[in-house]
């Protein structure tokens, strides 16, 4: 062997190696995450972004509990206390939630002078579902 062959040869493999390796973590790091994302706003009654909220994602208790039309909890029924995830509204009262697995959540909005609001929110198969509107607002008084 030629010392040209024999000093290129080794440098050719080992490029060919590094650029396997980079191809291949480039695949890994390119893979859509696992998941879902639930995303949306919160606003007040008169429909105005409510920045700095806080907004829980709370697994949903079961379906018999949950008015399945409009998405609300029926009154009375509590979402489980854990937060699975939870993040602050941005400056025009947006939040979202990313890799969020298939089931049943509430997404529960509140702050402070503002108020508490909730949603209940179905992943299926992975597909995002539509984004959001909570409306939060101070419970009304109904002992009169």
């Amino acid at each position: 062997m030629s010392n040209a062959l024999r000093w290129s040869l080794p440098v050719l493999v080992a490029v060919a190696l590094v650029m396997v390796w980079n191809s291949l973590t480039a695949r890994a790091d390119d893979a859509p995450a696992a998941g879902a994302t639930i995303s949306g706003t919160v606003v007040d009654a008169s429909g105005n972004a409510v920045a700095g909220a806080n907004v829980r994602l709370l697994k949903a208790p079961p379906a018999a509990h949950t008015n399945q039309n409009v998405g609300q909890l029926d009154a009375g029924d509590k979402p489980k206390k854990e937060a699975l995830q939870e993040t602050k509204t941005d400056d025009k009262g947006a939040f979202k939630f990313d890799k969020v697995a298939d089931g049943d959540y509430v997404v529960a909005a509140n702050a402070k002078e503002v108020g508490y609001g909730r949603v209940k929110v179905s992943v299926v198969k992975g597909v995002n579902p539509d984004a959001l509107k909570i409306t939060i607002g101070k419970p009304q008084n109904t002992n009169k």
